[in-house]
């Protein structure tokens, strides 16, 4: 891309539902740090949150702008107006709207602007992670993202179901996969020396997620239960979420309030994951988790419900331990395997901890995106 004047920098507008801490969001900052100078980065969190600039390195070219729409269930008129006149005020070079509830913004776009514009989709939350989505979803996706658009997404299954349900003609559709900054995420200097343990000699079980109905935490409790009171293995449950309430109250059901610590928000998760010895998680929807990536560069076995892409993800080694998503035995013995080896514990982790160095380091995912801007910006 040729280089813009210092003073004129290529105004990129993000519109996010939330720049709440989420993938997404750790993905758009990677971004807007690594492309360089020569843009400068809008973020509209429609939600009005802003969560997330806690995560945004000093010197980042971000600014803030704001909208306000109605949450509805479908596309309002009255948000479309309110969607086109923040892009007449932005004027944006190129527009990047976030999953389903930013739909609206890239149809005002289409209606109006019609400026080059890329739709990034990761996944599904709330009711829409439990079962197939409303069908007028899939028709006001298509309706939104015309020959202007491109759809990006991190999976193979929303590739697919971008092409087969949504109707979106393959060549409108990109795949990049997620990728993490590895050299921030790094096992500790002692790697997990056989026996290291935040408790009497035994393990520390972790995830790192948001506290909601599709993480089903609720499973990794039960799965958790399973497993011996002997005091060797704990668990550590980070993040927040509308959950949080309910969660506490079936540990102490569960008779785990002494085994098991929540932690509440994450700020540095490099820092949490590598207080882990095990990382868990129990999604019943995931596409390419940051949070999997980062556990696998920071040395960490995983253990997982068989969603998304995780078994793609993992190193060979560490696919045994992803289990189908019903089965809480098959959850459990692998947290038990685990905890009664710390070799494998090791062999597992150095693998995975491998391959996120070679396939998902972020710095390879900021190459592609700044090859698919120079392409959809015809620079």
């Amino acid at each position: 891309m040729s280089p813009a004047s210092p003073s004129a920098p290529i105004n990129l507008l993000h519109v996010l539902p939330s720049f709440d801490i989420g993938g997404s969001q750790r993905r758009m900052i990677a971004l807007a740090a690594g492309l360089g100078a020569d843009f400068l980065h809008t973020v509209v969190a429609i939600d009005g949150c802003h969560e997330a600039s806690i995560l945004v390195p000093p010197g980042t070219p971000i600014r803030y702008a704001t909208i306000r729409l109605t949450r509805t269930s479908g596309v309002s008129l009255g948000n479309l107006v309110r969607a086109h006149r923040l892009l007449r005020a932005e004027r944006p070079r190129l527009l990047l709207t976030y999953n389903w509830g930013a739909i609206e913004v890239a149809f005002a776009n289409r209606l109006g602007l019609n400026c080059p514009h890329l739709h990034c989709e990761d996944g599904f939350a709330g009711a829409a992670a439990q079962g197939p989505e409303p069908r007028r979803r899939a028709l006001a996706r298509r309706l939104s993202l015309g020959p202007a658009s491109r759809l990006v997404v991190p999976s193979r299954g929303l590739e697919e179901l971008a092409r087969s349900v949504w109707g979106i003609p393959a060549a409108h559709i990109i795949r990049i996969p997620n990728g993490i900054d590895t050299r921030r995420f790094c096992p500790p200097p002692a790697v997990r020396a056989a026996g290291r343990s935040a408790k009497d000699g035994g393990i520390v079980v972790g995830t790192l997620t948001r506290l909601s109905a599709e993480k089903n935490v609720h499973r990794l409790l039960r799965a958790f239960a399973r497993l011996p009171s002997d005091g060797r293995i704990v668990l550590m449950v980070a993040g927040e979420g509308p959950d949080r309430q309910a969660l506490e109250s079936a540990s102490a059901s569960l008779g785990l309030a002494s085994r098991v610590t929540f932690a509440g928000r994450v700020v540095d998760a490099a820092e949490a994951l590598r207080g882990f010895d095990v990382f868990a998680v129990t999604s019943d929807s995931e596409q390419m988790p940051f949070s999997v990536l980062e556990a696998m560069a920071c040395g960490l076995p995983i253990v997982a419900t068989d969603v998304g892409e995780i078994q793609e993800m993992v190193s060979d080694e560490n696919r045994s331990f992803v289990v189908p998503r019903a089965d809480e035995a098959a959850f459990a013995d692998s947290l038990r395997s685990l905890n009664a080896s710390a070799e494998l514990r090791l062999a597992l982790g150095a693998a995975n901890r491998r391959k996120a160095e070679r396939l998902f380091d972020e710095r390879t995912m900021i190459a592609r995106y700044r090859d698919l801007i120079r392409v959809t910006l015809g620079d």
